[in-house]
């Protein structure tokens, strides 16, 4: 019988990697072609990329802050308190990131195309993307001991 830890990580894991897919994906090909829209059609263009972006993040987002908390406090033996206190930070760091620099930024830009809201919005969310990608890595590192102590 697969056991509750298990599941918890599986579905953390599964969450985490579409997120990694997600901001990778943002990073490299959408936000890079924000500034390839037009100057007259930019504000309805970042309206519409923001109705949309939250019904794409949102569930990645809660699926890994609820398993991560779950992580947390259920700790299982393989998962050293350290590697469950990272994720929290980097979580941390990745909402710390978004409330600061992201929303601001794509708050400025609904209001139209500002060059330098613009590159400090795309430099600004490699936080988020290195981020994911670490939280994405030690997710496998815990699968792996989690599975090698059963």
């Amino acid at each position: 019988m697969i056991s509750t830890d298990l599941v918890v990580l599986l579905v953390q894991t599964a969450a985490t990697w579409y997120m990694v897919g997600f901001i990778w994906t943002m990073q490299i090909l959408h936000y890079p072609l924000f500034d390839r829209v037009g100057r007259e059609a930019f504000a309805d263009y970042e309206a519409e990329h923001n109705r949309r972006f939250g019904v794409l993040v949102g569930p990645g987002i809660a699926l890994v802050a609820i398993t991560t908390l779950v992580q947390l406090v259920t700790r299982p033996p393989s998962t050293p308190p350290l590697a469950a206190i990272g994720e929290v930070v980097l979580l941390v760091l990745i909402l710390g990131s978004t409330a600061l620099y992201q929303a601001p930024k794509h708050a400025r830009l609904s209001s139209g195309f500002d060059p330098v809201a613009y590159r400090t919005l795309v430099r600004t969310n490699w936080v988020r993307t290195i981020a994911w990608s670490v939280i994405g890595v030690l997710d496998l590192c815990l699968i792996g001991q989690l599975v090698a102590v059963k």
